[in-house]
Formats: C-alpha cells, sequence, structure tokens
C-alpha cells in the first residue's frame, strides 16, 4: 500500500480558480514531509475543457499510483479528491485565489530570493507560498516555486503538534497537447472518498449460480424484462424464466446443443441451439463468467 500523510482539510473551503483554468497545463513538483524526510515525485496533467480533469502520476522509491479526477460544476470542484493524503495535487495553487495573504520574510530557496506570503485557514491550517522575487504578488501566487503547509492532524496527534508538508514547483508549463485522452479514467473501479489503486476485475470461480436480472431500456426509464436464472456450468445447462409478460421458459443444453421452450399454457418445442445463445465461449461450451461478462480463473 502506498503510504499516506494526514490530509489537511483545505478543501472544505469555498476556493475560487485563478486565471489558469482556461489552459491546458502540465506541473511537475514533489512533495516532501518535513519530519520523516518522506518524498514524493509528482507529476499532474490539467485539462481545461469540459468537464475539467486530470490525472496525477505520483512516485515513491517503493511504488507509484495515478490518481484520476473530473469535474463539471462547482458543486464538484468543492468535493475534489486530489487534497487527502498522498493525493495533493500541485494544482492546489489554482485554489489560492481570493484569500487574504500577509507578506512574509524573503528567503533563498533552491538557491533563489523569493518574497513569500501566508494566509491561516481557520487555525488549523497555515499556508506559505514562495514565489521568485521578480513577480508581483499577483503572479507570484500563481506561479509558487514552493508551497508549505502546516497544521494538525486531529486523528492521530496531539493538540498542539503540528505537521509539515512542502510542496516544491519545478515545472509550470502551458501545452498545446490534447489531454482529454490522458486524463481520462483507465477501467477499472473506484470510489468517490478514498483511493483504490489498482483493482482488479473481479474474477468467477464458481461452477453454479441462480440469480435474477432486469432489463432497462437506454434511458433507464422503462424495465422491458424480468428473468430469473439457473446455470450449472458442470452440466452445461441454463434455465432462463420470465417472471413478467407471457412467464414463459427456456432450457438450453449445451452438451446435446438442444434448445427447448416452454411456454406457459403447457406447449414445448425445440431446435438447435445457435452461436448467438448466452454464454458460449469461444469453445462452443457453456461458460458462467462469459454468461456474466467476467474473467475467469
Amino acid at each position: 500500500m502506498l503510504y499516506t500523510f494526514p490530509a489537511f482539510k483545505l478543501f472544505n473551503h469555498q476556493l475560487q480558480v485563478t486565471g489558469h483554468s482556461n489552459t491546458n497545463r502540465i506541473i511537475r513538483a514533489s512533495l516532501t514531509d518535513k519530519d520523516t524526510g518522506r518524498v514524493w515525485q509528482m507529476q499532474e496533467w490539467v485539462y481545461s475543457g469540459s468537464p475539467r480533469a486530470g490525472r496525477i502520476e505520483i512516485k515513491t522509491d517503493e511504488n507509484g499510483v495515478n490518481v484520476f479526477y473530473s469535474y463539471k460544476n462547482s458543486m464538484d470542484n468543492k468535493k475534489r479528491l486530489v487534497i487527502h493524503g498522498v493525493l495533493l495535487g500541485p494544482s492546489v495553487l489554482d485554489r489560492f485565489d481570493g484569500f487574504d495573504w500577509a507578506n512574509g520574510n524573503d528567503e533563498i530557496i533552491r538557491g533563489l530570493s523569493m518574497h513569500s506570503v501566508s494566509t491561516d485557514l481557520d487555525g488549523k491550517l497555515n499556508i506559505t507560498l514562495y514565489y521568485k522575487d521578480n513577480l508581483n504578488q499577483m503572479n507570484g501566487i500563481q506561479q509558487p516555486s514552493q508551497i508549505v503547509f502546516t497544521g494538525h492532524n486531529p486523528d492521530t496527534l496531539v493538540e498542539g503538534e503540528a505537521e509539515t508538508l512542502i510542496l516544491d514547483i519545478y515545472l509550470q508549463s502551458q501545452t498545446e497537447q490534447e489531454l482529454d485522452k490522458l486524463v481520462q479514467v483507465t477501467p477499472g473501479f473506484g470510489c468517490p472518498v478514498y483511493l483504490n489503486g489498482n483493482v482488479a476485475f473481479p474474477e468467477l470461480n464458481t461452477v453454479k449460480i441462480h440469480f435474477i436480472a432486469a432489463e432497462i431500456d437506454d434511458y433507464g426509464a422503462k424495465v422491458t424484462s424480468i428473468n430469473e436464472y439457473h446455470a450449472d456450468e458442470s452440466y452445461q445447462v441454463l434455465r432462463q424464466a420470465q417472471l413478467s409478460k407471457f412467464g414463459d421458459e427456456k432450457l438450453i443444453d449445451y452438451s446435446l446443443g438442444a434448445f427447448y421452450r416452454i411456454h406457459n399454457y403447457g406447449a414445448c418445442y425445440t431446435k438447435s441451439i445457435e452461436s448467438n445463445e448466452p454464454g458460449i465461449d469461444e469453445k462452443g461450451s457453456f461458460s458462467i463468467a462469459r454468461l456474466l461478462w467476467l474473467p475467469k480463473i
């Protein structure tokens, strides 16, 4: 598992987006836990189209992960995931516009003289920005070279003890590259409130199954059919019973290649099965995994 540091609740605040919001950007940065010396290397691709989206690549010496995010409106914007723990993305700087900043002392950062400004959020989180001394404050806030977060983690730390995270930004460049494909989420399962890294697609290890399935039209407004299924892969048999409309049943014996339809009024007819019958795999056999569109171990 990827090590995570305490999350600061910056995104509990209503934040505004700076002038960067209309440009596709690539940001390279590193995040350092001042207390432990742990370092995360990060690269973020920010897509400014609609919906706004991004991809954050996070690497350590041990492992790495890709984080994807997108939001269509201001409500999604407020709930953005990338501030939580190690998922804090470099584009957090887009959210500093509108804060009240106090001037601080000049410091030498990575060998260069830089101005500093700081702000305090509800006494829980202090943010200090360092930017090159040839920039005015407005441009400096949009183009910081270093951001220092100092705050408390109420879950694990005693009151009064604070932690410091240092975000060093090495590159922030506009790009003409089409990022809409690059920031698309890769296939898999996720959750809007926690990182679910490299989750394998569900696998099936059973030869018998019983379930009820409803078919819904494209608009999701109408159930077109409800069917009950009994399947036994070892005996190569599938039973499908309609629970709506006429209540007909289908019985398919894949080993014999026979299809039986039993009507609710008692009639029955049979025919040979066809290649488009449910659950037929590339070998012509019945597979529960193929029936459910799942890989089989």
